[in-house]
């Protein structure tokens, strides 16, 4: 089998591409400051701000195939800490990319959709970009450096996602959205933020298609694009809470929260046409219900 390295292997798309990956390759997860437990996977601690550590990790495993989910993904973070969100979005994508050209190893890299300022939607690969925000920024430029210096490279263009989550892990929407309203809160959700929404075990297996099948610039959406009200809607109708519990918002009924894109919906015309075949959003959220039931 061959050998595959996942950097952020304890968030919640690097967990998922491992959980997927385990039964059909050598696993190695790396992980910063959380480390993380599965079966068959060797986990790593590696900063990878470090090129020192990175260097030595890949000469002792020696990896076919890295996909690269390790990212500072929470805009807000990124704008209060451009620095530190920089030197892992982009420093660190540019050190891996150096040192696969150098090893012979195929990078798949995990960018975003908010590289494009929201202003029509259903995005293709080939449209002009514009974000809004400093995470879109950095992503697109690692972007740029990896399409221009790397020929075994995909460059996946993930939009949001949910799903199951390793254990203490707070990074993906649709658990926070659960513990409030099982706390019996309301939820304000935008009607005006729209996105092509992916389960997250969908994300993870359209990684590893890419990183058999397919180089350059990909985006890898879901088959519907949903506002997060109408999708919180949807998860309250699959998980048993009030639809009551959904109430519309503007982004402009928020003003701190930044300019944020209003349709960032991806045309992944190419990609379903390739092999990448995701599931729609209900029968994502009733397998995540599924599982959430006691047995």
């Amino acid at each position: 089998m061959k050998k595959l390295l996942v950097t952020g292997a304890s968030g919640f798309l690097g967990w998922n591409v491992i959980m997927q990956a385990r039964n059909n390759y050598h696993v190695t997860g790396l992980y910063n400051t959380h480390p993380f437990s599965c079966e068959g996977v060797v986990g790593l601690p590696v900063d990878l701000c470090n090129e020192d550590e990175i260097l030595a990790c890949l000469a002792l495993i020696r990896p076919d195939i890295i996909i690269h989910c390790a990212a500072a993904s929470k805009p807000a973070q990124c704008e209060a800490n451009p620095e530190l969100s920089r030197a892992i979005n982009v420093d660190a994508t540019i050190v891996l990319a150096r040192l696969c050209k150098e090893m012979g190893i195929k990078l798949v890299f995990t960018s975003t959709d908010l590289v494009f300022d929201g202003t029509s939607g259903q995005y293709a690969e080939d449209d002009a970009t514009g974000p809004l925000m400093l995470y879109g920024h950095q992503k697109l430029e690692a972007e740029t450096y990896l399409l221009s210096y790397l020929s075994e490279v995909a460059v996946c263009r993930m939009p949001l996602m949910f799903g199951n989550v390793p254990a203490n892990d707070t990074s993906s929407f649709i658990q926070h959205f659960i513990k409030e309203l099982q706390s019996g809160k309301t939820l304000d959700l935008f009607t005006d933020e729209i996105r092509s929404i992916l389960h997250a075990e969908d994300a993870a297996n359209g990684l590893l298609w890419a990183a058999e099948h397919a180089n350059g610039l990909l985006h890898l959406g879901g088959k519907e694009d949903l506002s997060r009200y109408d999708f919180g809607l949807m998860m309250c109708e699959e998980l048993g809470f009030s639809r009551a519990q959904i109430k519309p918002a503007k982004q402009s009924d928020f003003p701190g929260l930044g300019k944020r894109a209003a349709d960032a919906s991806l045309n992944s015309r190419f990609a379903f046409a390739s092999g990448f075949k995701p599931q729609k959003v209900r029968e994502g959220l009733k397998k995540l219900a599924a599982m959430a039931r006691p047995s």
